[in-house]
């Protein structure tokens, strides 16, 4: 049990706010008056190779508040650890072998091996948990264990005094990530096992969409397919959170203050994403800000 609370718990660190892919954009300028918001799609986790693109930075230089999915520093106390438990178990008898059809469980059981993570280590952990520990187990094999661009700016935000806030409360975080396919589960490992069987043949894809910040290619990529595929899952992780999270960052917007809101890059996408969200109010005015502050090939090392 205590290899995967703590294999959880890294995974959970790299990827704290998970959304199946690890697709990012770059920062949009939202005004409302002559007020100032930086909407950043981000990566969560990076390999040592990668770098952040430059308007990152320079929003960052402009704002004083730093908004993110989550709290997370709040992520790595023992506090989670026991909240991740008391949500990621079965409590009522059930097992995964018993929630799953045969052949399915046959195929979850088969993958495990292969990564060497016995599935029998894991037969009382609800699928969300499970996926969350392959998951991370793939990125550890593929190198990807760098901070990602939320925590890079957690940390810088904690070391230059800025304030920052999560959009979700860190409990509701969890319990959304760890609950995925609860009702659904057969369906869900089905789609988990195939996205994390072609998750290495597409890493640098991944990389390249992020730095170019084509919304639309992110749309066709990642968020059609999701949407079509397993209509509850998209909804969980992205519909019902954009729409939580706009009025939040509409008053955001509103402030004299300047915000440097990061999400996940997936939830800026698509007709049910923020930037398109945000659009339909037409009192704020959005564009690229990577167009017009700084060049989107220019980068910085992630330490700094």
């Amino acid at each position: 049990m205590n290899r995967i609370i703590r294999q959880l718990t890294a995974s959970l660190t790299l990827l704290f706010a998970v959304s199946i892919h690890v697709y990012a954009a770059p920062v949009w300028k939202v005004e409302y008056k002559n007020n100032t918001l930086y909407l950043a799609g981000t990566i969560h986790v990076l390999r040592a190779e990668d770098k952040i693109p430059k308007a990152f930075e320079t929003a960052y230089q402009a704002s004083s508040h730093l908004v993110f999915e989550t709290d997370i520093g709040q992520l790595e106390g023992p506090a989670m650890q026991q909240f991740i438990l008391s949500q990621a178990l079965y409590t009522d008898g059930t097992t995964l072998e018993k929630a799953l059809t045969k052949p399915t469980y046959q195929a979850l059981q088969q993958y495990t091996q292969t990564v060497g993570f016995p599935l029998k280590m894991m037969n009382t952990y609800k699928p969300g948990f499970v996926y969350l520990t392959l998951l991370g187990l793939e990125l550890q094999k593929l190198g990807i264990n760098q901070t990602g661009v939320d925590k890079t700016y957690y940390q810088k935000a904690l070391a230059d005094n800025k304030t920052t806030q999560g959009l979700e409360a860190i409990d509701d975080h969890l319990q959304l990530l760890l609950q995925l396919g609860d009702g659904n589960q057969e369906k869900f490992v089905q789609y988990f096992l195939e996205e994390l069987s072609k998750f290495s043949t597409e890493v640098e894809k991944l990389m390249t969409t992020w730095k170019s910040g084509n919304l639309k290619d992110l749309d066709t990529t990642l968020i059609q397919p999701m949407k079509s595929e397993h209509p509850m899952l998209y909804q969980q992780l992205m519909t019902n959170r954009n729409l939580a999270w706009l009025p939040i960052i509409e008053k955001l917007a509103k402030t004299p203050e300047t915000e440097m809101v990061l999400v996940g890059a997936a939830h800026l996408a698509g007709k049910d994403g923020l930037i398109e969200l945000l659009s339909s109010n037409n009192n704020f005015l959005i564009e690229p800000f990577s167009h017009s502050s700084a060049s989107k090939n220019e980068s910085i090392d992630i330490a700094n």
